[in-house]
């Protein structure tokens, strides 16, 4: 129990030291760091680290300058000729498209970089699973638990009959 000492103080209380409580529920084992390749052929770490950023940067930088030049683009569009319009709005799309695989390569290189530190840090999950996964049963308390005792879905390919919420079976179910 916490209390003010200044409180106790006024009110004539002793307060007792308090032990310095570990809070950590988790023992973090310091990892170890993998000695560097003496190999000539291998770029350096730190400039290949300084070439990413400036990568990234210049990306961010592309992205920025095609949403202007799209906004840029449909706000001039009341004021072309009608003859030119069509030429111009196709343009204009050809910029956003472009602006927008730039956004997705970005995602892309992002996600790869979340995947290469999970991965450096000794993540087990499956980081390629796709599709999802769903743990949904739609049936009666008594199927269920009579999958759980029999060890998993029966083999056959006949569903249980429907039952409404009093246990009483339904007409032209199961079949």
């Amino acid at each position: 129990m916490s209390i003010n000492k200044t409180i106790a103080e006024s009110l004539g209380m002793e307060v007792p030291e308090e032990e310095e409580v570990d809070n950590s529920l988790v023992e973090v084992k310091p990892h170890e760091v993998p000695t560097p390749v003496d190999n000539p052929k291998l770029p350096d770490l730190a400039s290949e680290d300084l070439r990413m950023l400036e990568g990234e940067k210049q990306l961010e930088k592309l992205i920025k300058m095609g949403m202007n030049t799209f906004t840029d683009l449909d706000d001039k569009r009341s004021d072309i000729n009608p003859k030119f319009l069509s030429r111009h709005i196709e343009t204009t799309a050809q910029v956003f498209g472009l602006t927008l695989d730039a956004v997705k390569h970005k995602t892309d290189l992002q996600l790869k970089k979340k995947k290469q530190k999970l991965t450096e840090a000794g993540f087990e999950g499956n980081l390629e699973k796709e599709g999802n996964t769903n743990n949904f049963f739609i049936g009666s308390r008594e199927d269920l638990r009579k999958l759980i005792e029999s060890g998993g879905m029966p083999d056959n390919k006949e569903t249980p009959p429907m039952r409404d919420m009093q246990g009483v079976e339904e007409t032209g179910s199961g079949k």
